[in-house]
Formats: C-alpha cells, sequence, structure tokens
C-alpha cells in the first residue's frame, strides 16, 4: 500500500506543483518541495503506524517529483540554447549517480530508518541552496515584474565579467521586445490550453505517449529481468555501467542531428531489440541479455531526447504545467508495467511484444513533432503561433537576435 501511495504521489505531485509553478513561480515551488520531502521523510521514518507511514511517503513523492521539474525548468530558463543538451544531459548523469549512492547507502545502512531518514534529510541542505537560486528571468518578466528581473540580470552580466554598457544595452532591448509585444502583467495559461491551442495538441498526445511508453518500458523490462533467465545484479551493473557512454552518444546526435531524429531512432532502436528478444529462443541465454540490454538502454536514453524536447517545444508560460502533465503521464506508464508482466501467465510474449510496439508506435510519431535544433524556445503562445508559421530557419534565427538578449548576458 505504501508503494502505491508513494507512485500516487508522483502521478498527482507533477501535475499540481507544475501548474502552480506557472503561476507562482519555479524557486517558490522548488523550495516548497524540498520542504515536504524533507518533513515527510522525517514522519515516515518515525510513523508510529502504517496510516502515517503512507501518506508521510505519498508526501514524499509528491515533493520528490515537484523538487525534479522545478529544478530542472530553473536551469533550463537560465541557460542558452547551445547549452541545453549538455543540461538535460548533466540531469541524466546525477540521476545514475544517484543510483549508485543509494545502493551504497542501502550497504552500509542495513536499517530502513537509517535509509529513509538519509535520503530525505539531504532535501533541507537543497532547501537552503535554492533560497539562494534566483528566479526564472523569463518567467518575471513574462509577469510584468520587469524591474526584478533586470536586476538579476545585471547581477548575471556582472558574475559573467560582462561589461556593463553592453549589459544595459541587451537589457534595453528585451525591455523594448516585450513591450512590443504588450505583454500583460498577468500574462499566464492553464494546463487545458495544452489541448485547446492547436499548436501545442498535437504535440501533447505525441509526447503523452513517449512519455507512457518510456517508464512503461523502463520498469517493465526491470520487472522482466527474471524471465531473461541471466544474472540480475550482473545486469544490472551493465546497465549502470553502460548509462554514461549511452547518454555521452545521445549528447552529441542531439547537437549535431537534432532532438527530433534522435529521439525517433532511440525508440525504433529498442522496439527492435523487444521484437527480437521475443524471437529469441529461451535457452540462448546471451543472446537474450544482449537484446534486453539494448533494449532498455535505448530506451532509458530516450527520457533524456525526450525530456529536453519537451521543455523546448513548450513555452514559457505553460512549461511548467507540460511537465507536470507529461510527469503524471509517466506515472501512470510505471502503474501498468506491473499489470503488463501479470499478463505472461496468459500470453507469454505480451509483454515484450507491447514494449516493442509502444515503441515503434512512439519513434513513427516522434517524426511529426517540430524540430527544436538551434532554435529558441518560445515564451509566449503568440511566440509559439508566430515561430510554427515561418518555413524558413535562417528568417527565424536572424529575427530572434532580440529575443536570445537574455542569453547575450551569460
Amino acid at each position: 500500500m505504501a508503494n502505491f501511495a508513494y507512485l500516487g504521489g508522483l502521478l498527482v505531485g507533477g501535475i499540481v506543483l507544475g501548474g502552480l509553478a506557472d503561476k507562482y513561480g519555479r524557486r517558490k515551488m522548488m523550495i516548497l518541495s524540498h520542504i515536504l520531502v524533507g518533513v515527510s521523510g522525517i514522519f515516515a521514518t518515525f510513523a508510529p503506524n502504517i496510516f502515517v507511514y503512507t501518506i508521510s511517503r505519498f508526501f514524499v513523492a509528491f515533493g520528490a517529483i515537484g523538487s525534479y521539474i522545478n529544478a530542472f525548468t530553473l536551469g533550463f530558463e537560465w541557460l542558452d540554447v547551445k547549452h541545453h543538451v549538455k543540461f538535460s544531459s548533466f540531469s541524466s548523469y546525477t540521476y545514475s549517480f544517484g543510483h549508485f549512492i543509494l545502493a551504497g547507502l542501502a550497504y552500509v545502512m542495513q536499517d530502513w530508518h537509517h535509509l529513509q531518514l538519509a535520503t530525505t534529510s539531504i532535501h533541507f541542505l537543497f532547501f537552503i541552496t535554492a533560497c539562494f537560486h534566483p528566479e526564472s528571468a523569463r518567467w518575471l518578466l513574462l509577469q510584468g515584474r520587469h524591474e526584478e528581473a533586470l536586476k538579476l540580470l545585471k547581477r548575471v552580466a556582472r558574475i559573467n565579467g560582462k561589461h556593463l554598457t553592453e549589459a544595459d544595452l541587451n537589457i534595453h532591448v528585451l525591455t523594448k521586445e516585450m513591450e512590443e509585444k504588450n505583454i500583460p502583467s498577468d500574462n499566464s495559461a492553464s494546463l487545458l490550453d495544452l489541448i485547446r491551442v492547436k499548436e501545442l495538441r498535437k504535440q501533447t498526445i505525441i509526447l503523452s505517449i513517449s512519455w507512457f511508453t518510456i517508464l512503461f518500458c523502463y520498469y517493465g523490462i526491470a520487472l522482466n529481468l527474471e524471465v531473461i533467465k541471466v544474472n540480475i545484479f550482473l545486469l544490472l551493473v551493465i546497465f549502470g555501467v553502460l548509462d554514461l557512454p549511452m547518454l555521452l552518444a545521445s549528447m552529441a546526435m542531439m547537437s549535431y542531428f537534432g532532438r527530433r531524429i534522435v529521439l525517433s531512432g532511440l525508440f525504433l532502436l529498442s522496439s527492435c531489440a523487444f521484437f527480437a528478444l521475443t524471437l529469441t529462443p529461451a535457452d540462448h541465454l546471451v543472446v537474450r541479455a544482449a537484446f534486453a540490454v539494448i533494449g532498455r538502454m535505448a530506451i532509458a536514453t530516450s527520457y533524456n531526447a525526450n525530456m529536453l524536447l519537451t521543455g523546448e517545444l513548450y513555452p514559457t508560460v505553460v512549461r511548467q504545467n507540460s511537465l507536470g502533465m507529461m510527469s503524471m503521464i509517466a506515472q501512470v506508464g510505471t502503474l501498468m508495467a506491473p499489470l503488463i508482466i501479470l499478463s505472461r501467465d496468459m500470453y507469454l510474449f505480451l509483454p515484450e511484444l507491447s514494449f516493442a510496439l509502444l515503441s515503434m508506435i512512439s519513434g513513427l510519431l516522434a517524426l511529426l513533432l517540430p524540430e527544436t535544433f538551434k532554435t529558441i524556445p518560445p515564451d509566449t503562445m503568440e511566440d509559439l503561433i508566430r515561430q510554427r508559421k515561418r518555413h524558413n530557419t535562417h528568417e527565424y534565427q536572424e529575427e530572434s537576435d532580440g529575443h536570445e538578449s537574455l542569453r547575450a548576458l551569460r
């Protein structure tokens, strides 16, 4: 029951804290998320009964997913386009690194109470660092809080050694541009806009399928390892070792070939591996293990590409709403994974076939998404509509030079 409560927290936390972040700010929600994890972790550690423990685990997950998506968006919106791939990949590196740390802590701390306290109380340290993190200047500008945004931009320019005259010029260009757009101080959007706005509808449906597929296959293959009949611990070590080179390879490919083609290629590679796993006889253990590793690594790496593409496709006004919604749909995939594994009793190859078919569908649908390579993420719905109407990439880059002025302060 506690495990389902944890998954429920992940399911609800992303969409609630994501929506609140678009309204009240990324920094505030990140701070709130860290407090939730830390306090709930203490309650879970010293829970007097299963009811208190279950509720505490729900709020641990609720805050954990909120801290992740808000930290990602803050970093994403403070960086220029050319650093997006590196930032997204670095986020994935830390996730993999966290697995190694967790395994080490679990080995040293045999008592789950100590492990629970260690993994959640560290969020009090994250809370302190989050208090010193600047709010997204993009979000502040869209809320009409120009003075706060410009103060932060000047601070960034000073830290990065920019000349004040150059910084002031860039700030002037940015402010003038925002005024020309007639952006109101209450510029906001809702979760419904992800479906209501024509330019967002198709990509929301496609990305929803992609997010569901990634976590459905990722956790499904993890739960299905015993069927491969190879040493599970050995496979987990192989997965961990291959994570970094796969992420490095995807980072290089996204920097040269674009996000969409890499995401599609990773999905199709995992689909081929899962189909091959289905057709490989049970006594060919090494071959089956190889296909399982390829499929799992491809689907795991696609998470990085999918996260980056989601961040770049949606405007600033709904970016957190979109990440929250995608997080919720992804957790539905996590919940469905154990159910498809149970179906093996009736249909032996149904899990692998499900992974293969979903990966293939997601790979083909990814080709229908707009490419974001070397394009600047939109801030408002108007930006998005204008961007989609432009067919000439060179023209877009020229017209967006002033729009990139915020990045010029880096």
